[in-house]
């Protein structure tokens, strides 16, 4: 049981110190991301110290070592391992390794560890001053380094100038590294130091100010702020760790609101709220992708709704048989929704429309058309017309009514055929009886009809055939000659019709008919001319 016991006091510490290697290499990444290279190797050291087999921890240490100009790979040109920066003795450096010597320096210039290997190459051109190529490679890389001084102090500047204090000592700093002993750089990160000092005491002062207002929003951007500015403070670690897990629980129980929201089809209420909770937790994934959600079933909503009012609108001008706009309504609900319109047979009701309407249209014109020919008086083409109508409804009021007017025109004709067929047969009786006078006073003008219209002028030539026979020589002369005329008005000569209608009136004065044509020719003429 004791056994037991130390078994797990083992595992409990192994696990422990597990933890703590975990939080010392998390910590040296966080140093390392913002250039603070020496703090990371105190933190990696820690780490390496609780566990000598970790290959990933010897590597961050060697690029820590090489960032601080501290560390010299072994491999050399000549594979010399005999160089240790932090032992290094360039005295004691055999005169015939100076080439291996200054290949390594070389490649240490290549690593970007240039200050050892500025030291090595002031060594090599100061004891070696016969050759030419280590005075050169000395002054090309103070000239180099004196550059990038030069260009961190700038980028530095510009850093300050943006209050951002921490990447500003950072760019002094590396051109410290490089020029050590200046004055204007060690003043600068003084200064920026106490700029920091102030700038901490104000986070401090705003955060517990934000705290005691209790307005965790504000104090999660502060406490991040001052995290990032001064990571080596961990009570902004603390504080920030604290306040992201009592923003992460509000977020979680607006997140579970909107849920019930969206389960409740409150689809609008829970889009403004997910919107208010995005300015609120700014890059949160999970509420946009419930917003997205929300959207997407709002729209859906929306669109439903647009859906069913068009189609109870569809379905009210399907039932009043406005086809106008039954199709107009229908090419909208396809847009919206062409799966429902396929699911309802909207558009075959519609096309069922289409054709009532047509159909009635068909109607109205065939009603129209029997009504024109009822006026112009071709009761034939009227009856067909109607005949056509009463095809397409045989019910209608008006169809019928125009049937029934079509006959009354078929009786007032044919009442009117037998007065004229009864005066046609009068007149020839008055002329047979030699009433000649007394058949021109009877009525006898055209009614259209074929059959009586020929009886209508069989009588008038029966009473002009009468008169001509009765009338003396001189009148039977002249209205032989007005008869030429006749033929000749035909003919359109009526410069001859003229010549011999006045001839008429000197044989006969008073030809009645004789003077008209005289007059109606006598017009045509003057138009001609």
């Amino acid at each position: 049981m004791r056994f037991l016991w130390v078994l797990f006091l083992l595992g409990r510490c192994s696990f422990a110190m597990a933890e703590d290697r975990v939080q010392y290499v998390q910590s040296a990444d966080q140093y390392m991301k913002i250039g603070q290279y020496g703090k990371a190797l105190v933190q990696l050291q820690k780490a390496r110290a609780m566990d000598s087999a970790q290959v990933s921890i010897d590597q961050k240490i060697r690029e820590c070592q090489i960032r601080l100009g501290n560390w010299v790979s072994s491999e050399s040109v000549s594979n010399n391992g005999w160089i240790e920066v932090d032992k290094l003795r360039l005295e004691e450096v055999p005169a015939k390794s100076q080439d291996s010597l200054f290949q390594v320096a070389k490649r240490l210039e290549e690593r970007e560890n240039y200050e050892t290997a500025l030291r090595i190459y002031a060594f090599l051109a100061e004891h070696y001053a016969e050759r030419k190529d280590f005075g050169r490679a000395f002054q090309d890389l103070r000239l180099k380094v004196d550059q990038m001084a030069q260009n961190h102090s700038e980028v530095g500047e510009v850093f300050l100038k943006q209050g951002r204090l921490e990447m500003a000592r950072q760019e002094f700093s590396r051109a410290r590294f490089f020029q050590p002993n200046s004055v204007f750089l060690i003043n600068r990160i003084q200064q920026i130091d106490q700029k920091r000092q102030e700038l901490l005491q104000s986070l401090n002062s705003r955060l517990t100010q934000v705290l005691t207002l209790g307005d965790v929003d504000q104090a999660v951007v502060l406490a991040d702020r001052a995290f990032r500015e001064f990571p080596d403070q961990g009570r902004f670690r603390k504080t920030l760790d604290s306040l992201q897990a009592i923003q992460n629980k509000a977020l979680r129980k607006t997140l579970q609101e909107c849920r019930n929201l969206l389960n409740e089809q409150k689809y609008a209420q829970a889009d403004a709220r997910l919107r208010e909770a995005l300015v609120r937790f700014p890059g949160e994934v999970e509420i946009a992708e419930l917003q997205q959600e929300a959207r997407t079933k709002l729209e859906a909503s929306r669109r439903n709704a647009k859906a069913d009012s068009l189609d109870r609108n569809l379905q009210k001008a399907l039932a009043e048989g406005n086809l106008g706009l039954a199709q107009g309504l229908l090419q909208s609900l396809t847009t919206v929704d062409g799966k429902r319109v396929k699911e309802s047979g909207r558009e075959q009701q519609v096309k069922e429309l289409q054709q009532r309407v047509q159909g009635l249209r068909n109607f109205e014109a065939a009603l129209e058309n029997s009504r024109r020919a009822l006026r112009d008086g071709d009761l034939e083409s009227a009856k067909l017309a109607l005949q056509a109508a009463l095809a397409l409804n045989a019910q209608s009021p008006v169809a019928v009514q125009l049937l029934q007017d079509i006959k009354r025109e078929e009786l007032r004709r044919s009442e009117v055929e037998d007065s004229k067929r009864k005066d046609a047969q009068r007149a020839q009786a008055l002329v047979k009886a030699g009433q000649i006078q007394s058949a021109k006073k009877v009525d006898l003008s055209l009614t259209g009809a074929t059959q009586v219209d020929q009886e209508v002028k069989q009588a008038q030539r029966a009473i002009r055939e009468a008169e001509y026979e009765r009338t003396p020589a001189n009148d039977k002369k002249a209205q032989a000659l007005f008869f030429e005329g006749i033929s000749s008005y035909r003919v359109g000569d009526y410069v001859d019709a003229l010549q011999k209608w006045t001839l008429v009136l000197k044989l006969n004065p008073d030809h009645e008919q004789a003077q008209k044509y005289i007059a109606n020719v006598k017009q045509k003429l003057a138009r001609m001319k």
